[in-house]
């Protein structure tokens, strides 16, 4: 476990955003003890404001963005095998780990053990490597409780919807269920059970569905040859596209197009 007690977020040379490095997978907690702290995580703007703490699982992109005045704020690493053991502990699915907590834990618990914290970290008292151990393990403890306390549909939800919004940007590159499942973090079991839970259909199926509805979409509203529009969805050639396209359709990408060009 790492602790760093901060004036300023991490420092980032390009100002692109940026995984946390080390060695083992780990966690960033940031938790502002005075002004607050806007971060960009995954391209989505989070306000960090005083006595709030921020989860980040590891290697999500983030970075600090400009802003007016300097937060004083406790950045902590923690390796991603320890938060597994203190989850298993509180009695909380390992999957849910995979959801990362962009909004804030609020609550007056989390700023008093961050300042606390803070100050053994700057002391010299005996036992103080024992006693920050212990603090960081509450400020994770913390955080663990407001993952378990979210809905569990809360959590099916965005992971189908990472799951969607995985394939609709991928659909030019290979795709498969191992894809997609190591995307989200989650096991391929895990991953057919919320799709067919929230979507009716299985990983193929969401692949080939969102192939389909580029290809109509680009047949209806571009200028791509027949050619173009397999390569940009995915398609392994334009006869691989004409052949998912009939049994869909019952026609041709070429009559498609015609179809509703010309009624």
């Amino acid at each position: 476990m790492s602790l760093l007690i901060a004036d300023a977020a991490p420092a980032v040379d390009s100002g692109a955003p940026v995984a946390t490095p080390h060695r083992h997978p780990q966690w960033l907690f940031l938790v502002v003890l005075d002004g607050d702290q806007w971060m960009e995580v995954e391209g989505r703007q989070v306000r960090v404001e005083r006595g709030r703490m921020l989860m980040l699982p590891p290697a999500r992109l983030h970075r600090p963005l400009p802003q007016r005045g300097v937060p004083t704020q406790l950045v902590l690493l923690i390796e991603d095998d320890w938060l597994a053991a203190l989850a298993a502990t509180q009695g909380l699915d390992p999957e849910a780990l995979r959801v990362p907590l962009l909004q804030p834990v609020e609550g007056h618990e989390v700023l008093a053990v961050a300042e606390r914290l803070a100050r053994e970290h700057l002391g010299r008292l005996p036992g103080r490597a024992a006693m920050l151990r212990l603090l960081a393990e509450q400020l994770a403890r913390l955080c663990l409780r407001a993952l378990a306390e979210r809905p569990a549909s809360a959590r099916t939800a965005r992971l189908v919807e990472q799951a969607v919004v995985y394939v609709e940007t991928h659909l030019a590159e290979p795709l498969s269920r191992e894809l997609i499942a190591a995307h989200l973090g989650v096991s391929r079991a895990t991953l057919d059970r919320l799709l067919r839970t929230r979507l009716g259909c299985s990983p193929r199926e969401l692949i080939y569905r969102s192939r389909l509805a580029r290809a109509r979409a680009l047949l209806a509203h571009s200028e791509c040859s027949i050619t173009e529009v397999a390569a940009e969805c995915g398609f392994a050639s334009p006869s691989h596209l004409a052949s998912r396209f009939r049994v869909a359709e019952g026609c041709s990408p070429r009559r498609y197009r015609a179809r509703l060009r010309h009624g």
